[in-house]
């Protein structure tokens, strides 16, 4: 085979000199296209003096009251969000509910019909509970009300007929246990969502299955949305200290889109651990463990040929060895030499004084275009100004992000950064 042809078709492959040029566009992704329309969205808001929040109303509470100032808006959008104990028992109620004119004059809210609504129970009711029972919240009857359900919303398009919304929310007495935040808003991003969604259905689809919808989530406020959604998914993991320790830092951020984008992030990271040990979650490496050390007593088995495999590092850290089955394949299946060879083994924790193409290798799949974590804009730009200090830099960068997750550092990555920092200086 011919070694020159592999060499030209990894590096079409990866694009490494389009990825790497200093006139390369940033593509945009999920995740800015999303900071940005949340941006957009809360300045909507902010300009109407919205969203209008309530406390956290629990089930058997005295309804509390709720207005909104509506003058010149084109929609009014009431929404019945979850507490943090669950959706069960949920009756989030609208009552006493009225849309108030200039003149004064005024409609009850269950004798119009919304636009478009969401509930948890599949139905709104008007005037009574779900089981058409009388409407009373805190022992008080109420003969104007509309109950939906959380999660929930309703979206009535006003066109700048009222000026004044008016309610009184809380739980249906009938809820036994369960509690709601009540949300009032000028605009719900249906398109807007669709759009998005259109755009990144595997992301944002992904991260639907996480949240209560997108049309709410990207009109939440600050960063607690992003915020909880990480640690609901760090809640899953075996150890979870990195990401608790993260998300710490995010908090300090000052800025408001700063600390979504860097919740999107870990949560996209974390998404990734999370879906690794479950893939691993079959491979039992004490076992292999103790069967290698077995098969180191057979006669004739060279355990030194495969022990490298399975140091203890590799153990730990098992995405380390798809280097080295691919580069066996390689070499035993395709008939690749030991460059081309040692280039695959070695791209994944490099090592000291490696050849042009074992760095040229190991820099393609660091950079590679679908890469879009913190400092790979810059890292491609010194990869094109000088091969050394690009491979010295990545090097450097696995290094601080292995010790900041506290786990070891192959032998192999520190011996590499050593030999390179004793030669690109000279």
């Amino acid at each position: 085979m011919n070694k020159y042809y592999i060499m030209v078709s990894l590096l079409l492959s990866t694009s490494l000199l389009v990825s790497a040029g200093p006139k390369q566009k940033k593509v945009d992704n999920w995740i800015d296209a999303s900071v940005k329309q949340k941006s957009e969205l809360r300045a909507s808001l902010v300009k109407a003096n919205m969203p209008i929040m309530s406390a956290w109303i629990k089930a058997k509470q005295k309804a509390v009251p709720m207005s909104a100032d509506l003058t010149g808006q084109d929609q009014l959008v009431l929404v019945t969000a979850a507490g943090p104990d669950g959706t069960d028992w949920d009756w989030g109620t609208w009552a006493n509910a009225r849309l108030i004119k200039a003149d004064g004059s005024s409609v009850w809210l269950d004798e119009l019909d919304p636009d478009y609504w969401v509930s948890g129970s599949n139905s709104i009711r008007k005037n009574t509970d779900l089981y058409g029972n009388p409407l009373l919240i805190g022992g008080k009857k109420y003969d104007h009300s509309v109950l939906c359900h959380a999660n929930g919303v309703m979206v009535y398009n006003i066109n700048k007929e009222y000026v004044r919304f008016e309610a009184e929310v809380g739980l249906a007495d009938q809820s036994t246990v369960g509690s709601v935040f009540f949300r009032i808003m000028n605009v719900f991003p249906k398109e807007e969502a669709a759009r998005l969604l259109a755009a990144y259905p595997k992301e944002l689809g992904a991260l639907n299955a996480n949240i209560d919808g997108l049309e709410n989530w990207l009109t939440t406020s600050d960063a607690s949305a992003e915020r909880d959604i990480v640690l609901n998914l760090a809640s899953r993991l075996k150890d979870a200290a990195y990401v608790k320790n993260a998300v710490k830092q995010i908090e300090t951020e000052k800025d408001i889109d700063t600390q979504i984008r860097e919740y999107l992030k870990l949560y996209e990271k974390t998404q990734r651990i999370c879906n690794l040990q479950s893939d691993l979650s079959w491979l039992n490496m004490e076992a292999i463990r103790l069967a290698f050390n077995d098969m180191k007593k057979l006669k004739g088995f060279d355990a030194t040929k495969y022990q490298p495999i399975l140091d203890e590092l590799e153990q730990q850290a098992v995405k380390l060895l798809h280097a080295k089955t691919g580069a066996a394949l390689a070499r035993d299946v395709y008939g690749a030499d030991d460059e081309i060879y040692n280039a695959i083994l070695w791209h994944t924790t490099g090592k000291a004084n490696m050849t042009l193409l074992e760095k040229v290798i190991y820099l393609a799949d660091y950079i590679e275009p679908n890469r879009d974590f913190d400092g790979v804009e810059d890292l491609r730009k010194v990869v094109w100004e000088d091969l050394d200090k690009g491979l010295e830099m990545g090097l450097a960068m696995t290094v601080e992000e292995m010790e900041q997750m506290g786990n070891p550092v192959h032998h192999n990555t520190l011996q590499a950064l050593e030999y390179l920092r004793g030669h690109t200086h000279e």
